[in-house]
């Protein structure tokens, strides 16, 4: 999910994906994430084309309503001789997954395993290779042109007997048991409290900020100051903005201001600094009307891209912040902001 969504920036001009199988949460996951990621008014404007199928009726009907009604979305079906079939199965299936984003003059695709559902983005084991920028499209596009040289846009009347078709055959296929899996363990208030100090790890060289390219913060209640946009980050967060701050004291200071991006704007002017009185360091974030967001009970990501810092925020109970914080999990790199303090960050 993580190198699939990097793709996505304020230079794509449409998206084409082909896969085998789509569920309403995986379609929604993604639409969400790019959306957010590239601005909503860029998203709606560009082209997009999904290619999938009906095989074994694993695509869900409701992700292909909600794919139908997003602006400038075509969506086409690939082998619909397979709703004559019993069980709808097919002779031959259906099964790529491709991720096209086409930008001026290259495109940057992802090609791997994952069908577009919330277990193939999120939690499956999945491999892909990305390709970034590439300015010789031709083989690409020739692959594509071969996937939808067969296919049949997705219409009302189509997507009605494939409903009747699921409903009298997918219903009597064998589900296999899915083994349930545990919550994040950074979720635990027990959990939290073993957690290292972020400065800790710093100082016993356990971790070295600027050698990593993502860096989370739990936004929690975002009570400093009277907008909701200061970030109230761990002593030595600086670091991973490429500075090199030390004088801890009980003044304030301010450290600079680290170039901060998302969508289409940029911000120059939002400083970082230390406040003695909390031992905290601070970050003023661009609010709404600046363009930015509401960070309220969120996961505040930067990733480093030539020395500046794209600025990403969702829910902390969004699947991708879900993502973001197993991928630090995975690595042991989540900490505690403060010895005060409940809230976890984490770097990978």
């Amino acid at each position: 999910m993580l190198g699939l969504t990097s793709l996505g920036d304020s230079q794509i001009q449409g998206l084409r994906i082909a896969v085998a199988y789509i569920t309403k949460a995986g379609s929604d996951l993604l639409v969400d994430v790019l959306s957010n990621k590239v601005g909503k008014a860029l998203w709606n404007s560009i082209p997009k084309i999904v290619t999938t199928s009906f095989d074994f009726g694993l695509t869900e009907p409701v992700a292909l309503t909600s794919l139908k009604q997003l602006s400038n979305c075509t969506v086409n079906i690939r082998g619909i001789e397979v709703l004559q079939n019993k069980r709808l199965l097919p002779v031959n299936s259906f099964h790529p997954k491709m991720y096209i984003f086409d930008k001026d003059g290259s495109i940057s695709a992802f090609i791997g395993s994952a069908n577009l559902s919330l277990s193939g983005l999120t939690t499956n084991t999945e491999a892909a290779i990305i390709y970034g920028n590439v300015s010789n499209t031709a083989e690409i596009d020739a692959c594509w042109e071969e996937i939808n040289s067969k296919c049949t846009p997705l219409t009302g009347l189509l997507l009605q007997q494939y409903r009747e078709a699921r409903k009298k055959y997918a219903s009597r296929s064998v589900k296999p048991k899915v083994k349930k899996e545990k919550s994040a363990p950074v979720s635990g208030a027990v959990t939290r409290s073993r957690l290292s100090l972020f400065y800790q790890a710093i100082s016993t060289a356990v971790i070295t900020p600027q050698n990593y390219g993502h860096f989370w913060v739990e936004a929690g209640a975002m009570s400093s100051g009277g907008s909701g946009n200061q970030l109230e980050l761990p002593r030595g967060a600086n670091m991973f903005f490429g500075f090199n701050f030390s004088s801890y004291d009980g003044q304030q200071h301010t450290i600079g201001c680290p170039v901060i991006f998302s969508r289409d704007k940029v911000w120059l002017d939002k400083p970082l600094t230390w406040h003695g009185h909390n031992a905290m360091e601070r970050i003023n974030l661009p609010t709404v009307t600046q363009g930015g967001y509401s960070y309220k009970n969120t996961i505040v990501h930067f990733t480093r891209n030539n020395n500046r810092y794209e600025l990403l925020v969702f829910p902390w109970s969004h699947p991708l912040s879900q993502i973001w914080r197993n991928r630090s999990q995975e690595d042991g790199l989540i900490f505690k902001l403060g010895i005060g303090s409940t809230r976890v960050c984490g770097l990978y």
